[in-house]
């Protein structure tokens, strides 16, 4: 058979009797066959490479050719279906999946642009190690993110964390015997580079750089989240959270009994109210009718078909009712822990605990509502408008009020690695910091094993010569 010159045949599968080959202009599959009378048929058989072979057996089986045998060979496209699948299995949580995407899209890109071979089997140590020299010289955003604000070379470390994170994903192909060895696994890696780094801010920038904050947390119509956006940052540098931590904080997780911050494992149920417009509700409702996705229309981040086939829409106030439920995992096993809440906070915890969604985000259509049918307050510490977790583009943020500052764009984790600098110069034990920071390895802490100033002249006093 010729080579159909808009196909691409990675992935592919060998067929008796014709073959399966994905067209670039779609990205469909498509079966070919020789029929008995001499004449080729070509079907579609859609995106799902493995859905495609299974189909298309079944269908010549059935109509009398039971020599129809596939060999299936998947492609990187294979491996986003186990991450899905783990994904609703509970494995993985969102945040690492998208992750895991992300990843294997650039090194697809990569693959797509050299010409080379999708199909895992015929990805090779070599393939890597070029993947990792175009990696280091293509600018992006964060994680890898294909966007064109705040793009720049990524650093060795972060394409160390990138072949970290292929690993992760090849393992899981390995596991299923779609290959016989992963081809990150001999790749040189830079051992200093793999050397974690801490990133901390002195007193003076912090003070400048919450300055900042707290005016753009005064511009509610700006930025979407933005009045949660300066308590978060108090928040997190005032118990040394992640990021997924503290955006997931609730209101009864604040002890003021004990002066603490629970963190702990949780799953939230919510009823968001969401200002919807009319017409386009009823055309999401007939996607749904017809047994649809709703693609293309704006709905909280993170909804799912099932949580939208439940939505109740109030046409009184254009309000869009959806139960939500959101899960929290501890990163670690020693992830869930009580961190005592520093005495010059106390009140402020107490402060952002006592606030409704209607002290952040004033009189909306959807809070007023919330309001008029009796409707439980948010239980999130920092909530969006429609009652879920903040949403706001914490980093976005962050990087436009250092700007103002005029200081280098800190990460939101560098105020985690901040706290954990100044308790360590404060003469904390390494136990201790373990502790409050919820690692679960020792070795994570080492990282602030450096000794202090004050150390370093406790330690040389007594030298005489």
């Amino acid at each position: 058979m010729s080579q159909d010159q808009n196909t691409n045949s990675l992935p592919s599968m060998a067929v008796k009797g014709g073959r399966l080959y994905q067209r670039k202009v779609n990205g469909n599959y498509y079966f070919e066959t020789l029929e008995p009378s001499g004449s080729r048929k070509r079907r579609s058989t859609g995106t799902n490479v493995l859905a495609a072979a299974i189909q298309q057996v079944e269908r010549y089986v059935k109509h009398g050719f039971p020599d129809c045998q596939t060999e299936i060979k998947p492609g990187l496209r294979e491996l986003h279906l186990i991450l899905d699948e783990e994904l609703e299995q509970g494995i993985l949580d969102n945040k690492t999946v998208r992750t895991y995407k992300e990843k294997l899209n650039l090194l697809e890109e990569f693959l797509h642009g050299e010409a080379h071979s999708l199909i895992l089997v015929d990805i090779k140590q070599h393939h890597i190690e070029a993947y990792v020299k175009w990696r280091s010289k293509k600018p992006t955003g964060r994680n890898g993110r294909n966007r064109a604000q705040n793009q720049r070379l990524p650093s060795q470390r972060t394409i160390m964390n990138d072949l970290d994170h292929l690993r992760s994903v090849f393992k899981r192909a390995e596991k299923r015997g779609w290959i016989d060895r992963e081809p990150t696994s001999n790749v040189k890696r830079d051992k200093k580079a793999s050397k974690p780094k801490v990133h901390y801010l002195r007193l003076a920038d912090v003070q400048a750089l919450f300055k900042q904050a707290k005016i753009i947390s005064e511009k509610v119509t700006d930025y979407r989240g933005a009045p949660c956006f300066a308590p978060l940052l108090e928040v997190v540098l005032a118990c040394g959270l992640r990021r997924e931590e503290a955006l997931m904080l609730c209101k009864n997780d604040v002890d003021l009994d004990s002066n603490s911050l629970w963190i702990r494992s949780k799953t939230i149920e919510v009823q968001t109210l969401l200002h919807f417009n009319r017409n386009r509700w009823l055309r999401v409702e007939f996607k749904l009718l017809i047994n649809e996705v709703a693609k293309n229309v704006r709905l909280p981040k993170g909804v799912g078909i099932d949580e939208l086939k439940q939505a109740v829409w109030h046409d009184s106030h254009g309000v869009l009712e959806i139960p939500r439920i959101f899960n929290f995992h501890t990163k670690a096993n020693n992830g869930e822990r009580q961190i005592p809440i520093p005495e010059n906070r106390i009140d402020f915890f107490k402060g952002i605990k006592q606030r409704s969604l209607a002290d952040w985000y004033g009189d909306r259509a959807e809070i007023c509502f919330r309001n008029t049918i009796g409707f439980n307050d948010s239980p999130f510490l920092f909530p969006d408008a429609d009652g879920g977790p903040t949403r706001m583009k914490v980093n976005y943020l962050l990087d436009k009020a250092a700007n103002q500052a005029g200081l280098p764009c800190p990460r939101l984790h560098d105020l985690r690695h901040t706290y954990a600098t100044w308790l360590r110069q404060s003469g904390v034990e390494l136990t201790t910091i373990q502790r409050l920071l919820g690692h679960e390895d020792i070795k994570s802490t080492l990282m602030y094993a450096d000794f202090t100033l004050e150390e370093g002249r406790d330690a040389v006093k007594n030298l005489k010569w």
